[in-house]
């Protein structure tokens, strides 16, 4: 199925989890916020986040600096 991850189209099986897509993208998960359709999803619910057909996940890291 197709979503989009910043803007970007991916494809990622049918049934995947937000947690998922972190895995696959070999994400560091400290300092990192994501929202799906414009709603923040917690970090403690990642791993039961289902996603669905053309969702919007936005992934933003922290970083030091100034």
């Amino acid at each position: 199925m197709v979503i989009f991850i910043n803007d970007e189209k991916n494809n990622v099986s049918d049934g995947a989890l937000l947690s998922d897509v972190i895995t696959t993208l070999n994400l560091q998960t400290k300092g990192l916020a994501i929202a799906v359709n414009n709603a923040i999803v917690q970090q403690q619910n990642w791993q039961s986040t289902p996603l669905k057909e053309n969702d919007e996940v936005l992934i933003i890291s922290a970083t030091k600096g100034g």
